[in-house]
């Protein structure tokens, strides 16, 4: 793999951990359902584009962080 390609995955995972650690922040405070996507974006301080370009919806960030 390319140097500029691991770089870029690695910046992917990392911003997949944030967007996940900021879900886990909120899931410990309020259930799923409660939750909405401006909440997380809020809580890690990302746009909502960002938010979409790593995750399908919530759920999909709740099953990456349970896989």
């Amino acid at each position: 793999m390319s140097q500029m390609k691991e770089s870029n995955s690695i910046r992917n995972d990392l911003m997949k951990r944030h967007i996940a650690d900021s879900l886990e922040v909120l899931m410990a405070k309020h259930s799923i359902d409660e939750i909405s996507i401006k909440d997380i974006t809020e809580a890690a301080g990302i746009s909502k584009a960002t938010f979409s370009r790593y995750y399908i919806d919530k759920y999909d960030a709740v099953s990456w962080i349970y896989m």
